[in-house]
């Protein structure tokens, strides 16, 4: 990790034969999920928005259930291809902190702000930003939760791995067999660093789930 930088974990989900996923399995939300449970550890956890465009009720704001728990700060990563492509009135299920990054200059609402939700303008959105804004706020660890559309995702986590960003990934692997897509959202992360050791190395059940964890170690 660079000086300076939060702590980054990427986190997704696959079906039993290995297909990208953007949904979670049954209970691991629930208190004592491993879920519920990651997100107490983090300070903010970065989502697209393209997650809450179809279905907020499908989709909620991520909170941690654990009693006592300390909520993350959501930041919600919106990449504007038009009016067609509005930010998802999220606000309104959120109630601890929220900010929005956007490459959409007049993103900025009277609803928006009466909501208190921050809205961060900039040309590009990348994670150098991303953590460097994180870091000024003293927010030590983030995670990136792949669910989505992997798009919106894919130069993150390409810069994330180039740039040593990424100290720890969870992967939990759904009781799904997905059907086969024809195109391979993670194939240009396959191609990313071949010679990247994982080390402590942990799988673990949650729910119906299989969750496994495991650190980068790029020397």
């Amino acid at each position: 990790m660079l000086t300076g930088k939060p702590l980054l974990t990427l986190r997704y989900s696959l079906s039993v034969n290995g297909n990208l996923l953007d949904s979670l399995g049954n209970g691991v939300t629930d208190s004592g999920g491993y879920y519920s449970r990651l997100l107490q550890e983090y300070d903010a956890v970065i989502l697209s928005s393209s997650l809450f465009r179809e279905n907020l009720s499908a989709n909620p704001v991520p909170t941690s259930k654990e009693p006592g728990a300390n909520q993350p700060i959501r930041i919600i990563m919106h990449k504007d291809s038009g009016s067609s492509n509005p930010i998802p009135l999220v606000i309104n299920e959120v109630t601890d902190k929220a900010i929005i990054f956007t490459n959409c200059r007049t993103a900025t609402t009277p609803e928006e702000a009466q909501q208190g939700v921050e809205i961060v303008s900039m040309d590009q959105i990348n994670l150098d930003v991303i953590l460097d804004y994180c870091n000024r706020q003293g927010l030590c660890s983030v995670l990136l939760d792949v669910r989505g559309n992997f798009s919106e995702y894919e130069d993150l986590v390409k810069e994330g791995i180039k740039k040593k960003y990424i100290n720890k990934f969870v992967t939990e692997v759904l009781p799904v067999w997905n059907g086969c897509t024809k195109n391979d959202p993670l194939l240009p992360l396959k191609n990313l660093d071949q010679g990247v050791k994982v080390e402590n190395l942990r799988p673990m059940a949650s729910a119906q789930s299989v969750v496994i964890e495991g650190y980068l170690n790029f020397e």
